[in-house]
C-alpha cells in the first residue's frame, strides 16, 4: 500500500533504505533514522 510513497520518497532522495537494497516497514525507525529523514525532507542537510 505505501509502494508509491516510498518510490516517490527514494526518488527526492528523503529515503535511501538500508544497504542491502531493502525497506523494513515492520521495523522501529531509531532516533537517528527518523532524524535522517526529517532532515532530508526539509533539506537540512544540503
Amino acid at each position: 500500500w505505501a509502494r508509491s510513497a516510498v518510490a516517490t520518497a527514494v526518488k527526492n532522495g528523503i529515503i535511501k533504505g538500508y544497504t542491502d537494497n531493502t525497506f523494513r516497514p515492520q521495523d522501529n525507525a531509531t532516533r537517528a533514522e527518523a532524524a535522517t529523514v526529517i532532515m532530508n525532507a526539509l533539506n537540512l542537510n544540503k
